[in-house]
């Protein structure tokens, strides 16, 4: 517990947090002296820092309970009111009370972060933080974060949190100070080098790029009050972002680039090894397991993107061992189907015929017509494997050849909406779309971007688009390729308030 008595006057506000090992029912009496301790503290928020176990064993005891179901912890009793699971975080809200009082609790729990190392780029702990200070505070006790040790992953958020707010008041911040100042407290605060790198770098992304989540009338007010030179303001300091990759990433870049040349179009983006698509249908001993494909999460769901170059006439049957062997449930095409290029190669079978691929039987049928898409229906079938498999194959219309965006921002986002609300409905839970276009990001980046800030906004009320563009350039390097489609992204949050007419829900 830290003492914020002993710390000068503009650290006593910072320290606003409590700091406590990863509960087990051993340490803290069967969770009551833990549970006690939230109690007398009057604390609104428990921010989670580590997943109950991971590769190297037990992190930390599940010290609630489950969804809709109470316990009883010494004089505490706890129900769980609700779990919102998302791709980095989940938020469960919590009923406790002690005799006759009742309190409302939010927990905030990461599960981002990797059993070893640090989180794979530092939006996704900058964007968690908004997320905890967004927070509406009633009792104004102090945060209670914890990891497992209490000390590594717990000291590297807390550091972040009162650096950032620091930068924010004084115009500049002093990292050593502030961890041995933690050190002081407790020992062993941020704990590696490595964490502390992060922290840095985490610190530079927080107070140097604009990245604070904007509600949508705000972005709508953007839309109508500025012009194109603040666009290109935000695009130019996102190209100066700070690269964390890994030196193994980096060498994996250049390795696949050199290996790989016949498979990778001339200035395609070659993935990393931390998130590429590894073949392994059918595969024999000493045969490549590459495609240039990659995985990206969306707000919901990890992984659910897999961002990919459309197939060349040599990798047709790579494409298609991909799509069947991560049991995708969709399939969205970003170029016209009567892109005239002999270095294409061509997977779709017209309607009602059907094509071979090596090893694979594929089916097409026309469900749907509509002014931007064609939907079509897909049957694989491998010969080997012998099960059939059902893909629904989204066909975007309105985007010409030679245009960076598409032709209408309305009729894209509808697109969108569209294809989540058909993966709604699909009973797998982690359906994968598989997102292509010639390249690999150019198009494929923009989709995916859109497609996040939209699932954001309408789960959470603000988004930042820096933060989202960061996000999927971690996966895609050369994702929003220019100024118009960064203010793409931003019409399409205006569009999207404006068509689903959304201001009433966002005002409750």
């Amino acid at each position: 517990m830290l003492e914020v008595d002993e710390l000068d006057p503009f650290w006593s506000n910072v320290f606003e947090l409590d700091i406590y090992l990863g509960p087990t029912a051993k340490t803290t009496d069967t969770f009551s002296t833990f549970w006690l301790m939230v109690w007398n503290e009057k604390s609104d928020i428990i921010v989670m820092l580590t997943n109950l176990s991971e590769a190297s064993g037990m992190k930390c005891e599940k010290y609630w309970p489950e969804s809709e179901t109470e316990e009883l912890y010494g004089e505490v009793k706890v129900k769980c009111l609700s779990v919102e699971k998302y791709a980095e975080y989940t938020v469960r809200t919590f009923e406790v009370s002690k005799g006759k009082e009742e309190r409302n609790l939010l927990q905030l729990h990461y599960t981002a972060w990797p059993d070893k190392g640090v989180p794979l780029e530092v939006t996704s702990l900058v964007e968690f933080r908004q997320r905890v200070k967004a927070v509406p505070v009633i009792l104004g006790g102090p945060v209670i974060v914890h990891c497992s040790a209490g000390i590594g992953r717990t000291g590297t958020y807390i550091a972040l949190d009162q650096l950032t707010e620091e930068g924010k008041c004084e115009g500049s911040v002093n990292v050593f100070n502030c961890v041995n100042r933690m050190r002081e407290q407790r020992v062993n605060m941020v704990q590696t080098a490595e964490q502390y790198t992060f922290l840095h770098k985490s610190l530079v992304h927080s107070l140097s790029f604009g990245c604070e989540a904007l509600t949508a009338e705000q972005i709508q007010s953007i839309m109508y009050e500025t012009d194109d030179r603040m666009f290109t303001k935000i695009f130019q300091t996102l190209r100066k972002e700070v690269d964390i990759e890994s030196k193994e990433d980096i060498e994996a870049r250049t390795e696949n680039k050199k290996k790989y040349k016949d498979r990778n179009r001339r200035h395609s983006d070659i993935p990393a090894d931390s998130s590429r698509v590894r073949l392994y249908l059918s595969r024999k001993d000493g045969q490549h397991d590459y495609i240039n494909a990659v995985f990206i999460n969306s707000f919901k769901i990890k992984n659910q993107f897999i961002a990919a170059q459309s197939p060349l006439p040599r990798t047709t049957e790579d494409f298609l061992s991909m799509i069947y062997q991560q049991n995708c449930t969709c399939v969205v095409a970003l170029e016209e189907p009567h892109y005239k290029n002999n270095d294409v190669g061509k997977y779709l079978p017209a309607d009602n015929e059907t094509y071979t691929f090596g090893n694979f039987i594929v089916t097409s049928s026309k469900c749907e017509t509509k002014s931007q898409y064609v939907l079509k229906k897909l049957s694989f079938q491998h010969e080997m494997k012998g099960e059939e498999k059902t893909v629904y194959h989204f066909q975007y219309n309105n985007w010409g050849n030679s245009e960076k965006v598409p032709d209408s921002v309305e009729e894209f986002v509808q697109f969108i909406k569209q294809i989540e609300k058909y993966i709604s409905q699909q009973a797998e839970d982690t359906p994968h779309i598989v997102v292509h276009c010639l390249n690999g990001y150019e198009r494929s980046g923009l989709f995916c971007v859109v497609y996040k800030l939209l699932e954001k906004l309408e789960a959470e009320r603000q988004v930042s688009v820096v933060n989202t563009v960061r996000k999927i350039r971690t996966h895609r390097k050369q994702s929003i390729t220019s100024v118009e489609q960064l203010k793409f992204c931003y019409k399409c949050i205006a569009a999207y308030m404006e068509i689903y007419n959304t201001y009433s829900n966002f005002a409750t």
